[in-house]
């Protein structure tokens, strides 16, 4: 099958959501199919939206010879008006969603417009790729006659591999927490620090692993906020490649990232994979993954003081630790690979294209 995989700028970019195409592309191909991936220009959200309602993103000679065309949801703004423009049918539109702008925390106007541009997106899909059954349900939610739609859970098995059994921690205290994730306000890391406020000094320590160029006001202003509260005890790495990864989390006791939204979290995953319990929040899909006080932590998103009582509880009972990592290494070990998710679509879209390329043709499109 000859695939177009629609992304803004390119597939090396750091975030969960492009490791993800990245991995479906690459895997997908590894399958026998043809991917190609069709760069759109990275713009900020008004002018993204601005471009799409002015002119076609995609013309009809970049679409020769593609028969469907796998449209990352992030791309929403640039695609809003894709049947507006005469394609003569075209490939067959499957849109991948990760999770959906207007369920991130945003003022309600905004989240109204979100939600609206968001629909108009979906409705042009013929399918689906979603992360989560919560991701999926969300998008019905939007367009509750969605034709197709799969869930493909995203993996952790791009870190180096994890030992069957990791070494049990012989030291717990000072507990040795790690937060990994691009720093921006939507990963919680200001939430972290006002709850580590609340707990006693020099029972912790952490480290941070996060890329800092997408938000650098906001890296400024934890860096310096960290300088002046916890001058000792927070250990800045900076964005790591998935060796690095490895190394600290072979080394953690916890990871907390507590989120405001997500659609899944692959770092949770990637935890896991190394026996580390992760602390999350209840918003999105990582109560799809974690299971509250058996391998990780869930707690209220936006709650630092629910945070705080979480990690004190577990300062008080270090021990529940390895038991939990135990847990957090199984429920890894039973997850699906990249290999079997991206099976996963290859059947879905083996399976429902003639289906969906009929609904294409009865739209006025192919003959």
């Amino acid at each position: 099958m000859r695939i177009g995989l629609v992304v803004y700028g390119d597939l090396a970019q750091r975030s969960g959501g492009y490791l993800y195409d990245r991995m479906l592309a690459r895997n997908l191909s590894a399958w026998g199919h043809q991917v190609q991936v069709l760069s759109l220009p990275i713009l900020p959200y008004g002018r993204a939206l601005a471009s799409g309602l002015l002119r076609p993103p995609l013309s009809p000679a970049t679409l020769d010879n593609i028969e469907v065309l796998l449209l990352d949801e992030l791309c929403h703004p640039s695609l809003c008006r894709l049947d507006s423009y005469d394609f003569h049918g075209g490939p067959v539109r499957v849109g991948i969603l990760h999770h959906l702008r207007c369920d991130e925390p945003h003022p309600p106007p905004l989240k109204r417009l979100y939600a609206s541009l968001e629909g108009a997106f979906l409705r042009q899909l013929d399918g689906l790729i979603c992360n989560t059954e919560t991701s999926l349900q969300r998008a019905r939610q939007l367009r509750p006659d969605l034709p197709a739609g799969v869930v493909a859970y995203p993996a952790a098995d791009h870190l180096p591999q994890a030992p069957l059994s990791p070494p049990p921690h012989t030291q717990l205290s000072p507990l040795r927490l790690v937060f990994i994730g691009n720093l921006i306000p939507r990963k919680g890391l200001h939430l972290l620090f006002r709850a580590l406020m609340d707990l006693p000094a020099g029972s912790w320590r952490l480290t941070v692993v996060g890329d800092a160029s997408f938000d650098p006001r906001y890296a400024r202003r934890m860096r310096r906020y960290a300088a002046r509260r916890f001058p000792r005890f927070v250990h800045w790495l900076g964005a790591q490649p998935p060796a690095g990864v490895a190394r600290v989390l072979q080394g953690s006791h916890l990871l907390v990232v507590p989120s405001l939204y997500e659609g899944f979290g692959i770092v949770y995953l990637e935890a896991m994979a190394y026996g580390v319990p992760p602390l999350a929040t209840t918003a999105g899909g990582a109560h799809e993954l974690i299971r509250d006080g058996v391998n990780g932590f869930l707690v209220p998103p936006g709650d630092s003081a629910a945070l705080a009582a979480r990690l004190a509880q577990v300062m008080a009972n270090p021990q529940c630790l390895p038991e939990m990592g135990r847990a957090a290494r199984s429920t890894y070990s039973r997850h699906p690979t990249w290999k079997e998710s991206a099976y996963r679509v290859h059947r879905f879209l083996l399976s429902t294209w003639p289906h969906l390329r009929g609904q294409r043709s009865s739209k006025g499109g192919d003959p």
